[in-house]
């Protein structure tokens, strides 16, 4: 994000600026801009064999696989823009690979559940869960299936998800910036 705060920073998230970056912090402790031009970076995580970088856009929305090359620049290995979904975070399940992407699905009812949430609202908004899977298809970037959706309810402005498994049990872990709780589903 270029803008920290105020009216810029508004903007900036409503139209989806691509003013925001991903920064490579090198082996010899030198940081550079690895990647430009992405619209509201709001969720990174590293594929479990380390090979790839995820980055969540939320303002275009999309998720991106990148591939760091020996000189900290990533470049584009996959792509998936999403309909009707605005991804906020990244979470990748080590023992499969795949990634589950947490996010809303009605943009306006998240903006106003987190303005009026100190003072109490009515508002919850609808969240979901996404795992996707790269593709060997580079054509197709990420193949895409629904794991969860909800009115609210459950956990309002969900914001992440994560897969744990502790002593043969795998269960789902639902969280949000703006909750005093998680959820967790088996």
């Amino acid at each position: 994000m270029r803008h920290a705060s105020g009216i810029m920073r508004k903007i900036e998230i409503l139209f989806g600026m691509p003013w925001g970056h991903i920064v490579y912090y090198g082996p010899g402790g030198v940081f550079s801009k690895a990647r430009t031009g992405i619209s509201y970076p709001n969720g990174i995580a590293k594929s479990a064999d380390g090979e790839l970088i995820y980055a969540v856009a939320s303002s275009e929305p999309s998720i991106s696989a990148f591939k760091a090359d020996g000189d900290g620049v990533l470049s584009l290995v996959a792509k998936k823009v999403f309909r009707g979904f605005v991804p906020d975070n990244v979470s990748v399940d080590n023992a499969s690979g795949n990634l589950l992407v947490a996010g809303f699905l009605n943009t306006f009812e998240m903006f106003r559940y987190n303005r009026e949430v100190l003072r109490g609202t009515d508002a919850r908004p609808a969240g979901s869960v996404r795992r996707l899977a790269l593709s060997p298809d580079p054509r197709i970037g990420f193949v895409e299936e629904s794991v969860l959706s909800h009115d609210g309810t459950l956990l309002p402005s969900t914001t992440m998800a994560v897969i744990q498994r502790r002593n043969g049990i795998k269960r789902m872990l639902l969280g949000s910036v703006m909750a005093d709780h998680i959820a967790i589903c088996y």
